[in-house]
């Protein structure tokens, strides 16, 4: 194990050693000691079971294993030790990873897909697991698709620091969908929960979950009692040390008690009879998702003890005109406002740094914005969607605007365009060097693009969406197209990759379902298994050089072919 052994951990070692038996120091029954550390340590770590039933397991183990030396150890004793280790190896805290991954979890259970935490220690006892639940499911009629699940030993190896990726075992229970279609839709509601997944779309591989920091808090009586107020006016809120757990009743106009400093996750998701909102300047947290989906909430006024909007705190609130927010905030997460389609006014005060992805993505009903000089660097998703905005002013000093479009103050980067100028033919202006990830995303009234020969990179996703463009030239001096540039564009049927392009990456031209002929330079030497997925295999046509790996790619994935 990888930790560091302190006085309070030799202490627990050597009681533990000492239950086992009187001749603790024999190899074999010190073997075992090691052994049970491993084990409660793990259990701890996890974060699922309680002191009582990880000394059961231990238990368990020695009775079959080591019968001789369940004479010298009692239950009790047992759990004490364990006490021990969870005082030095229990997580504490809000467990953010966690309750992402719990939501994630949740919705596609809500699916049809039946999905486990920590189901059993290897993936047969998973499948066995969920494949118990899902045959109950159907014996009620309910309906099941797939399944989803990670083991103990997949929590192991990140907790071990063997790696930093959560691996999440999959399947499927009928032809359709098949597996590779759930595992997508595994990994859009993981990416939609902000975690990044890696997974090369094979019902043969784990979907892993990157950079994984497990943070699961076991909850005891003693900290995951919830507070019912019972006061007249205060019984639909449930309350935990401050943080306002849920709101479970269906007001209309809702006043916070005065006290609560937190609004936990999904504290009033879905609530659709909320209308208006009062939260106190007691509040300084709201957690993500806290007003998901309330379509009625019409107006919010935050207060300035507020710092930070997590992502997707307002997403989804449909019927929210505008929103008030407070003089300290300085970041704006992920999706916070996502899908206000009728936000019309917002005013972000001097003190923001940072707006997130999609932080305004689909408001289509935002005509203009300003953006204070405090804020460093924006994306094309911020504004995704939002087809009425036609006025958007920034700092002199970092942006250059020019007709439709958002660029580095020294012009050699397009950062992004203005969605509600983005129409019909678009000139990039000549010097420019990158077009930026998600420049032009979603800007389906565009029809065509005019590139400078200036231009050498073409960033993730810069075109993803460009369902008015039918054809595209691209410079000669473009080196790189990264991913899904280009994926989406319905209406794109040809194009050139110049030849200086050595690789073709995953989901570039993905969905491009109307492509009828890529020609390919015989300088490429990979293209991803995805760079053509969902497009007309039928109607496509590859054209490379005889003997070139594009060639070869067409042959091997059934894409017709054409010698140049």
């Amino acid at each position: 194990m990888k930790h560091s052994r302190t006085a309070a951990l030799e202490t627990l070692r050597s009681k533990l050693r000492g239950l086992i038996a009187a001749d603790a120091e024999n190899t074999e029954k010190a073997l075992l000691a090691d052994e049970l550390e491993e084990q409660i340590i793990l259990n701890v770590r996890a974060g699922f079971l309680s002191n009582d039933k990880i000394a059961e397991e231990c238990m368990e183990y020695i009775l079959e294993d080591y019968p001789e030396v369940k004479a010298h150890i009692s239950a009790g004793e047992l759990q004490e030790v364990v006490k021990g280790y969870r005082g030095e190896y229990g997580n504490a805290g809000k467990q953010e990873n966690y309750l992402k991954l719990a939501s994630a979890f949740q919705k596609l259970n809500e699916q049809g897909i039946v999905a486990l935490h920590c189901a059993g220690y290897v993936q047969t006892d998973g499948f066995d697991d969920c494949n118990e639940i899902a045959a109950d499911m159907e014996e009620n009629g309910e309906r099941v698709m797939g399944c989803c699940f990670y083991t103990l030993q997949d929590l192991e190896h990140v907790l071990n620091e063997d790696t930093a990726k959560l691996r999440i075992s999959f399947g499927n229970y009928s032809e359709k969908p098949t597996a590779v279609e759930i595992g997508k839709m595994i990994v859009k509601e993981l990416e939609e929960a902000g975690f990044v997944a890696e997974w090369k779309q094979s019902a043969d591989e784990k979907i892993a979950i990157r950079d994984m920091v497990w943070d699961k808090v076991f909850e005891t009586k003693g900290n995951a009692q919830s507070q019912q107020f019972t006061e007249a006016g205060m019984g639909d809120f449930i309350m935990e040390h401050g943080v306002l757990k849920k709101y479970t009743g269906s007001d209309e106009t809702v006043v916070i008690p005065d006290g609560i400093t937190e609004i936990g996750p999904w504290a009033f998701k879905d609530c659709t009879s909320l209308i208006n909102i009062t939260i106190p300047d007691s509040v300084n947290t709201i957690q993500y998702s806290a007003f998901s989906g309330c379509t009625g909430l019409s107006g919010i006024v935050l207060p300035d003890s507020i710092t930070e909007i997590d992502y997707w705190t307002f997403s989804g609130c449909s019927s929210l005109a505008s929103a008030v927010l407070p003089k300290g905030l300085k970041k704006i997460g992920v999706g916070s406002f996502m899908q206000c389609a009728s936000l019309a006014d917002v005013t972000i005060p001097e003190t923001v740094e940072t707006i997130c992805s999609a932080a305004f993505a689909g408001c289509r009903k935002l005509t203009g914005i300003t953006i204070p000089d405090s804020v460093k660097s924006l994306d094309g998703t911020i504004f995704n969607g939002c087809t009425a905005l036609a006025s958007l002013t920034l700092s002199v000093s970092q942006y250059r605007i020019s007709d439709a479009l958002v660029l580095s103050i020294d012009g050699k980067t397009l950062l992004f365009c203005i969605p509600g100028l983005a129409t019909g033919d678009i000139a990039i202006p000549e010097g420019t060097a990158v077009i930026a990830d998600y420049a032009f995303v979603g800007c389906g009234n565009v029809t065509g693009f005019h590139i400078p020969d200036s231009v050498k990179t073409i960033g993730n996703s810069a075109f993803c969406g460009c369902s008015g463009l039918t054809g595209l030239t691209l410079p000669g001096k473009v080196r790189k197209i990264d991913e899904a540039a280009f994926q989406n564009c319905t209406g794109l049927t040809h194009i050139i990759i110049p030849d200086g392009v050595r690789k073709i990456h995953k989901l570039t031209f993905c969905g491009c379902t109307n492509l009828k002929s890529v020609t390919i330079p015989e300088g490429v030497r990979k293209i991803d298994k995805t760079a053509f997925e969902d497009c007309d295999r039928t109607r496509l046509t590859i054209c490379a050089a005889v003997g070139s790996y594009a060639e070869e790619f067409a042959m091997e994935n059934k894409f017709s072919f054409s010698a140049i």
